[in-house]
């Protein structure tokens, strides 16, 4: 049946199978995905097949981002009503002190920067792989 998930006679799965004669999907090069994580982290490991690392790696990056980015919110309003109330305007200079306390925006830029490492690591696994399927497939008959 067309509409068929699993096979009733081996039990296999059939949204994993393709059609005769359709190629299997392409998986991106290394450079394709280093674009992808610069647009998202975490989105060149979902197009190499590993989506729930992807998943995982963009839910915690956007994340700490967001928790940094309300804590900011918060020292500008505070910085920013004091200042206008009081029209000392030197209260502002003080932000670029609290911003760096901000472990937060740490934590994206160090995840950010090791879901680059974790990439590279994914796609010449991924390249081995394919080689290592493409040399078993020659040798047998």
């Amino acid at each position: 049946m067309p509409e068929a998930v699993i096979c009733r006679f081996c039990h296999s799965d059939l949204a994993k199978m393709l059609p005769p004669g359709k190629p299997a999907p392409a998986k991106p090069g290394m450079w394709q995905a280093i674009i992808l994580n610069l647009v998202c982290p975490g989105l060149g490991a979902w197009r190499c097949g590993y989506r729930s690392r992807g998943a995982i790696t963009m839910l915690i990056l956007i994340g700490a981002i967001l928790i940094g980015s309300l804590q900011l919110a918060e020292v500008l309003n505070k910085k920013v009503t004091i200042a206008m109330r009081t029209g000392n305007v030197e209260v502002i200079n003080g932000i670029t002190a609290d911003i760096e306390d901000n472990i937060w925006f740490d934590v994206f830029f160090y995840g950010y920067i090791i879901s680059f490492i974790d990439l590279w690591f994914l796609v010449t696994k991924n390249k081995k792989s394919t080689e290592q399927k493409s040399r078993d497939e020659s040798v047998q008959p």
